[in-house]
């Protein structure tokens, strides 16, 4: 790991964390090397391999966003960042068979199947690849979040987003952050170009 790279690994876990999680193939490494700063890939999870970048909000706060497929066993990195974690942007790729159930699987696996943990304001939704398969629609989310007896009622902000596309995905982050963590001043109105 270069000197840059073991400094990044120092820092992120004294600072902010989020969760970028999401199936395979849903624009996770895509969304943070958009929004990032600087970008590593992390191996001091042992056999995992993590995408992760720093989002610089002040000269001496930061953000640091990891890519994780959330169908994974997720005990790990809680335990690894101490659950140091603002919450979770969901990336849902609506092309795949059945993307509903893909959310509510990812939900359960992200939260140990505790349900009684879930809340809304803990995770911002984005659903990828909207471009190409318009089904389920926006409105169709926050349904089937309504059927699920272990979400609360309150509206949980779900986005169709392009991760390649700036705005779209610091239009999760900064919905993301204002429910969960509003001290934090994260007003994202320029490109990031990652080193």
């Amino acid at each position: 790991m270069s000197d840059e790279n073991a400094s990044l690994a120092s820092d992120r876990k004294s600072a902010q964390n989020v969760l970028v999680s999401g199936t395979v193939g849903a624009g996770k490494t895509t969304a943070i090397k958009t929004l990032s700063d600087s970008f590593i890939i992390d191996n001091n999870f042992g056999e995992q391999v993590f995408d992760c970048g720093e989002l610089k909000i002040t000269d001496t706060e930061s953000v640091f966003l990891y890519a994780f497929n959330g169908l994974n066993n997720s005990e790990f990195i809680w335990n690894y960042l101490n659950n140091e974690v603002i919450g979770t942007i969901l990336l849902i790729d609506n092309r795949r068979k059945d993307p509903l159930r893909d959310l509510e699987s990812l939900l359960l696996n992200l939260y140990s199947g505790d349900q009684s943990q879930i809340l809304p304001e803990q995770f911002v939704i984005g659903i990828t690849h909207f471009d190409t398969s318009r089904t389920p629609a926006v409105s169709d989310y926050h349904s089937f979040l309504k059927d699920l007896s272990f979400i609360s009622q309150q509206k949980t902000p779900i986005f169709s987003v392009d991760t390649r596309a700036f705005h779209d995905v610091s239009t999760l982050m900064e919905a993301l952050v204002y429910t969960r963590a509003p001290t934090i001043n994260v007003s994202l109105s320029e490109e990031k170009e990652y080193q």
